[in-house]
């Protein structure tokens, strides 16, 4: 599915790329809602997706057709990540939750929907503590509130792969960036669980049955968030995207669409 609309914004030091989807009946309505790179007036049919650790919006490829019913579906590269500027700040979890809150005033957005897959789960979840009356639903895959919420023998390797990576990668400014995403993966997030409590919209937390993440962790999470739903994607790996596309889609639609989740 091709976007409607593809722009950078500018947040802070970086420009920031997305892409704008939405069903053929929200296009004639886009027009008149949105000028000069944001909505004219806050809207609340915005359902907006994160990608994970080294990737970019283009993982969601196959998942944002069945969203576009009813919202516009918007994808965002990272800080650093596909189309999008790195800037000079050392990458870290919070400054991308920042990020996504800045970019959020920069479009006009009211009350949203989110979801965040692994590291863009962790930016989620970090989002939605510090910002919790912008979001009327949220859906995280794959997340982790701290680094030992990650599996022994995957950790193990990502430790390994981390000291390896500061000797010969942390001073090589070309690849710098490669040992960042390390950086981010074996030292954060650090996501206090009473601060789970802040979270007010409804929220769904999927992990996969085989899962780099600690099941125990991922209830923990669930437990904590005052108005969450868990749910275990069967036969699938940490991309539930893609092992379990045509369910996981489903899941995700049906939740956002179920009650009064635009605000």
């Amino acid at each position: 599915m091709d976007p409607i609309k593809s722009l950078s914004k500018n947040v802070d030091d970086i420009e920031l790329y997305i892409e704008i989807f939405a069903s053929d009946e929200l296009k004639a309505s886009f027009i008149e809602d949105f000028e000069d790179g944001a909505f004219k007036r806050p809207v609340n049919n915005v359902f907006v997706m994160l990608h994970g650790n080294g990737e970019d919006g283009r993982i969601f490829s196959e998942n944002i057709k069945p969203f576009c019913n009813g919202h516009y579906v918007i994808t965002v590269d990272s800080r650093g990540h596909g189309k999008s500027t790195r800037g000079e700040q050392k990458l870290t979890i919070d400054l991308m939750a920042e990020d996504l809150s800045k970019l959020c005033d920069e479009l006009n957005i009211g009350k949203f929907k989110l979801l965040g897959f692994s590291d863009g789960g962790n930016i989620a979840l970090t989002y939605a503590v510090r910002h919790p009356e912008r979001l009327s639903a949220l859906v995280v895959a794959g997340a982790n509130i701290n680094p030992k919420g990650v599996k022994g023998f995957c950790r193990s390797a990502m430790l390994i792969k981390y000291a390896f990576a500061k000797i010969f990668y942390k001073n090589n400014p070309d690849k710098r960036f490669k040992f960042e995403l390390l950086d981010l993966m074996v030292n954060y997030p650090h996501i206090a669980p009473r601060l789970l409590k802040n979270i007010i919209c409804p929220v769904l937390v999927l992990d996969a049955q085989h899962d780099v993440i600690r099941p125990l962790h991922t209830n923990l999470i669930a437990k904590t968030i005052p108005n969450s739903k868990q749910v275990r994607v069967k036969k699938a790996h940490h991309n539930i995207f893609a092992d379990q596309t045509e369910y996981v889609n489903e899941l995700i639609y049906d939740f956002i669409t179920k009650g009064d989740t635009n605000g």
